[in-house]
């Protein structure tokens, strides 16, 4: 019995006598990483410490059995694993990912208070930009919804974001509990239909489909009106 990198044990096996050896080792199991970044959370927009190559890098050093073969490869002798790692910005990249079998996918950025994970790219929090709801181009960019059917955002956030929101009317009436976001269900019965500009001046320009007659539904929580978004992820335009 020899070692081999990292402290495993290898077997030989001959027959009595022979000068000559086979060694048996358990394969390198390849495990596939997959990191989707979300809007403001490409590596250069990202503080040192949440860079990936540069987080590694630092680490690294603790660890001798782990080897860095490229940015993309890291081998750790010692579980005899292969890391496989993949990174995009691409909202298309990461629902393929998401149907690969066997992938370990991994989504760092913000979920746009629960509507999902949110691809594109803005220089600043202030920019505004389609890409914060249904995105410039949906197959690559915007929304990846995730969550449920109808949630509750305050309504400021919005126009402070520049894109076009499907908020619910009250022509289509009121959502069932059973399809609302946790946080909405105890306001249910506080929801009320309101004008796009009872809720907040010039609205009406950031609501997609609207029409001159269409109320929303709303309700208050402090001295701001919250409304309510379709966010489900089926049979919608995300």
């Amino acid at each position: 019995m020899s070692s081999i990198p990292g402290g495993l044990p290898a077997i030989s096996r001959q027959h009595a006598g022979s000068t000559a050896h086979s060694t048996l080792s358990p394969a390198y199991e390849r495990r596939r990483l997959r990191i989707a970044l979300g809007l403001e959370a490409h590596q250069d927009q990202l503080p040192d410490a949440w860079q990936l190559q540069r987080y590694l890098d630092s680490v690294l050093p603790q660890y001798p059995y782990v080897e860095k073969v490229s940015n993309s490869e890291y081998r750790n002798h010692r579980q005899r694993v292969i890391f496989d790692l993949r990174e995009t910005t691409d909202k298309s990249v990461f629902r393929q990912w998401l149907e690969t079998p066997e992938l370990h996918v991994i989504y760092l950025g913000h979920a746009r208070n629960g509507r999902g994970p949110c691809f594109g790219r803005v220089n600043s929090n202030h920019e505004r930009s389609e890409d914060w709801g249904e995105g410039n181009n949906r197959t690559t960019s915007g929304l990846f919804r995730m969550g449920f059917p109808f949630l509750s955002i305050r309504v400021t956030e919005i126009p402070a974001h520049g894109y076009h929101a499907h908020l619910l009317k009250e022509s289509e009436g009121l959502p069932p509990a059973s399809r609302c976001h946790p946080q909405l269900r105890p306001y249910l019965s506080s929801l009320q239909p309101r004008t796009p500009d009872q809720l907040l001046a010039g609205l009406a320009r950031f609501l997609h489909g609207h029409q001159p007659a269409d109320r929303y539904w709303a309700y208050q929580s402090g001295d701001e009106w919250n409304v309510i978004h379709h966010a489900g992820w089926q049979n919608t335009r995300s």
